[in-house]
């Protein structure tokens, strides 16, 4: 398949554990699926991070365009921050 249908059916599968199942079944798809396909689908951010993240997605349109929730919370604990951990 082309890579454009390749991401097409990504996009399309909604839980991350089908998706961990499709990474499993070989180094191709796993190498695709990781880390675009899991970390960034949900972002939940701590606001001191926001600048950080939207210039990263800013710099890569094709990880931006697999998100698909973002919550940023001003104050609280940001022991729950969902967010790619490429950028630590």
């Amino acid at each position: 398949l082309p890579l454009e249908l390749q991401e097409h059916v990504l996009h399309n599968i909604e839980l991350p554990r089908d998706l961990a199942a499709f990474a499993a079944t070989c180094k191709y798809w796993a190498r695709l699926i990781m880390p675009r396909h899991v970390e960034y689908r949900v972002l939940r951010l701590y606001q001191t991070l926001l600048n950080d993240v939207l210039f990263h997605l800013a710099s890569s349109p094709q990880l931006a365009s697999g998100i698909r929730e973002v919550d940023i919370t001003q104050y609280g604990d940001n022991s729950s921050d969902t967010f790619p951990r490429s950028l630590i």
